[in-house]
């Protein structure tokens, strides 16, 4: 892999990361058309830091709320936060939970195009059929209910399935429960913050176990910086976009990777 290559990766990462239209389909796409192999474990885990921290940043005040429901929830003191962090909790655990099992349980080869490009066209049918009531018939909602964490969590274990999107299943899920686009958008993005973290956290042990190497120190940290950079101007940009427009545009987009995707199939 050379430099131009890993900022293209990063740059990838951090842009399709925060769309409803599969990071990691885009990410092995770039791949297998450049002809480089699988990327190493420590690559992906640096480019997801990268992504997950202008997550973070962007949505701070958001996070710290939630942080200090945390601890709210350990000392049993009631709060507006505590309700906030029990909410976060409910909407990830089913996916935790199905996801923990099926790594565990299973090594299943989701990679098959036919498989990839459904995902990317049906769920972008989905995606347009959830968002397109107009905003102006959706009520004004204080927050998202725990019943609504719970069916968007269940939304989420789609994510599994590469072409479907975190991002997409749930704020599809959130539409559908009459959710208006910026707060489905808003919740969908930070309900991935604490499992991400986790999940990057115990990976990156493993580089200060020694039982995984970093080889080449630049690659990762270019991987990082663009996935954090492009990640943060691409936040700013949705949540202005989301205001005045659906996600319609990326339904389409979503369409016609599937169908690109098919036409590449010799790739896979």
């Amino acid at each position: 892999m050379t430099q131009l290559q890993a900022i293209i990766l990063g740059t990838i990462q951090g842009i399709t990361e925060m769309l409803p239209i599969s990071s990691s389909t885009h990410l092995m796409v770039f791949s297998r058309l450049q002809g480089l192999p699988n990327q190493r474990l420590s690559f992906d885990i640096f480019l997801n830091i990268g992504s997950i921290l202008a997550v973070i940043l962007f949505f701070f005040p958001q996070v710290l709320d939630i942080i200090k429901g945390g601890f709210d929830f350990i000392i049993n003191k009631r709060s507006r936060n505590r309700e906030i962090f029990i909410t976060i909790i409910v909407a990830n655990i089913p996916f935790l939970i199905v996801g923990g099992i099926a790594e565990a349980l299973f090594d299943i080869n989701f990679r098959s195009p036919i498989l990839i490009s459904l995902s990317l066209i049906i769920f972008a049918i989905i995606l347009w059929l959830c968002d397109r009531e107009s905003e102006e018939v959706i009520k004004n909602r204080i927050n998202i209910t725990r019943k609504d964490a719970i069916f968007t969590g269940f939304a989420q274990i789609c994510a599994i399935i590469p072409g479907v999107s975190r991002l997409g299943a749930c704020f599809s899920m959130l539409r559908y429960l009459k959710c208006s686009r910026l707060e489905a958008f808003r919740f969908s993005m930070i309900m991935s913050v604490f499992p991400i973290v986790g999940v990057c956290f115990l990976k990156t042990l493993k580089i200060f176990t020694g039982s995984l190497i970093i080889e080449n120190w630049t690659m990762v940290s270019l991987g990082c910086v663009f996935s954090f950079l492009f990640g943060l101007v691409t936040l700013f940009a949705m949540d202005s976009f989301l205001k005045k427009r659906s996600m319609l545009c990326f339904a389409v987009y979503r369409i016609l990777f599937g169908i690109f995707i098919l036409t590449q199939y010799k790739i896979f």
